[in-house]
């Protein structure tokens, strides 16, 4: 008689949890690479705590800072070097890179992925869509020495801002709300922390990012 096997605890399916499935691929894959950010970002915050340089920088990619756009993949490197044993001795291609350009490149091309529970896809969507959306608010609110003291919610209390100062209208409120009902401020290591993105479909992320692309790329 067959018996089945007990299910496998939660994050040992490499769909649902990236990180080991992207160390040997996190200075050549981009998509594995952007995913592994929220987490390592985790680990430092467990390890060395929330002053440490490469807590903050890991910060700036999750959240639009005045810093955000000038991190350089090699500096992604190294970071990753600090936090995580055993990494191939290995470099990203184009060291030079912005990695907020291959963050906004790598949701670009989740849009034409196949459907399916591709964690690693749903992750970079996530940060993208929070990025874009801060983008845009900033923008709109336009007025740094505010925004620029704000330390934590970012999304949120960027949103509250544009929504009392009227710069936006109901249409692009109700989009920016979604922003804030369907991904979440923090990505962690706990599986229950991102379980709202691995039960949310595909589809609903790439609508939702296709939106918040075009009214950020609007402003440019």
């Amino acid at each position: 008689m067959m018996t089945s096997s007990p299910p496998a605890p939660p994050g040992t399916n490499d769909q649902l949890s990236p990180i080991p499935s992207s160390r040997p691929k996190i200075f050549s894959d981009g998509m594995k690479r952007i995913a592994c950010i929220p987490f390592v970002r985790n680990l430092i915050e467990y390890s060395r705590g929330t002053d440490d340089d490469d807590y903050l920088k890991l910060t700036s990619l999750l959240h639009h800072k005045t810093d955000t756009a000038s991190i350089t993949q090699a500096e992604l490197d190294t970071i990753f070097r600090n936090a995580l044993a055993g990494l191939p001795d290995q470099s990203w291609a184009d060291p030079d890179e912005p990695v907020i350009d291959m963050i906004y490149r790598e949701a670009d091309a989740c849009l034409e992925a196949d459907e399916g529970v591709n964690f690693a896809n749903k992750i970079v969507l996530s940060m993208a869509v929070r990025l874009r959306s801060e983008s845009y608010m900033l923008g709109r609110i336009n007025d740094p020495a505010t925004t620029d003291a704000i330390t934590k919610n970012q999304n949120w209390e960027l949103f509250k801002l544009f929504d009392q100062r009227g710069v936006g209208s109901a249409a692009e409120l109700a989009h920016l709300r979604s922003v804030l009902l369907m991904t979440p401020e923090n990505l962690h290591i706990n599986s229950f922390m991102y379980e709202p993105i691995i039960d949310m479909s595909d589809g609903s992320l790439r609508a939702l990012y296709t939106t918040i692309s075009g009214l950020d790329e609007s402003r440019e």
